[in-house]
């Protein structure tokens, strides 16, 4: 099968940068957050495990909120380009 008009989905690189920041950010926070839940189920007596928790669950939550936000910038900016079989046109949609 001959795609005759393939078209490229293009999107801003700094929204896409600033977003996978994010992200990372998030998973790093998300896993920091797991441990010390776990560490604090394992020794109910430090509630220090327990407050530390809480914050990385603060951030993890400002971080996640921000990486969605970026996702929702990525796809507002978004723009298509349809390349000719024969040559290259660019045919801008948005």
């Amino acid at each position: 099968m001959i795609i005759h008009k393939p078209t490229i989905r293009l999107v801003d690189a700094s929204v896409l940068n600033d977003y996978e920041i994010w992200f990372s950010i998030s998973s790093l926070l998300f896993s920091a957050l797991i441990a010390f839940l776990v560490a604090y189920s394992q020794n109910k007596t430090n509630s220090t495990l327990l407050l530390a928790g809480l914050v990385f669950a603060f951030f993890f939550i400002i971080a996640i909120i921000m990486a969605v936000n970026k996702r929702r910038q990525l796809m507002k900016s978004k723009e298509e380009v349809t390349y000719k079989a024969s040559g290259w046109r660019a045919e801008s949609k948005k």
